[in-house]
């Protein structure tokens, strides 16, 4: 078996301290299974996932990628016109990401993409290979998000 985890960050937070137990549980009780993490840069997760036996490795998110989310912002008309806006301004660099990420799912071969985060389950599902299960691990409140909370 082998599993790839996304993370839309290198850096240690609830759910990347949440991932790093999940790795060493998953070590500790298939030995055998091939775990892999893909982080949006580097950082100290990138480290912890390599000690405990991961193929780690960082594919950098474009700066205007890594920069956009909602947290912040208020439902205003203004503040939905600014949020489009850089989701305009993100949508080429992000095709070009996807594509990177699509081919290193795709040499990795993975059985299961787990993913951490909006920005790698949206990803994830664009990008897994085909006949790769995905599982999202949603750690965040989308409720607490103003515009996505409209949605929901």
């Amino acid at each position: 078996m082998r599993v790839v985890f996304l993370n839309p960050s290198g850096e240690l937070g609830g759910a990347e301290t949440a991932l790093l137990e999940m790795l060493a549980a998953l070590r500790a009780a298939r030995p055998n299974w091939t775990l892999g993490l893909v982080a949006s840069a580097d950082g100290p997760l990138v480290e912890r996932a390599s000690r405990l036996g991961a193929q780690s490795a960082s594919l950098v998110f474009p700066r205007s990628l890594a920069r956009l989310g909602e947290w912040g912002r208020r439902g205003s008309f203004g503040a939905r016109l600014r949020l489009g806006a850089a989701i305009g301004g993100a949508a080429a660099p992000t095709l070009q990401y996807a594509s990177r990420l699509r081919h290193h799912l795709n040499d990795l071969k993975p059985d299961i993409v787990h993913t951490n985060g909006l920005k790698m389950h949206l990803l994830g599902a664009q990008c897994r290979p085909a006949g790769a299960k995905l599982l999202w691990h949603l750690h965040d409140y989308p409720r607490s998000r103003p515009m996505t909370a409209r949605g929901s």
